[in-house]
């Protein structure tokens, strides 16, 4: 089954950002929907490691922050 809304989710532990693609799922082309900050504070480094889940029905998208070792 091929949906319309399809979307892609990009996670980047530079910027700490999480940047939300919609996809032509005809030409395979992506373009930028949203981008999403998920820095806890400016005072604190980002971390190597920005995981992400999507759930089962594709409502929610998870994202887990890693911590200081």
């Amino acid at each position: 089954m091929i949906r319309e809304n399809m979307y892609v989710y990009v996670a980047n532990s530079g910027s700490m950002e999480i940047m939300v693609f919609s996809l032509d799922v005809g030409t395979g082309e992506l373009k930028l929907a949203h981008c999403v900050s998920a820095k806890e504070s400016e005072a604190r480094p980002p971390y190597p490691s920005l995981p992400l889940a999507v759930s089962p029905d594709s409502r929610f998208l998870y994202a887990a922050l890693r911590s200081e070792p």
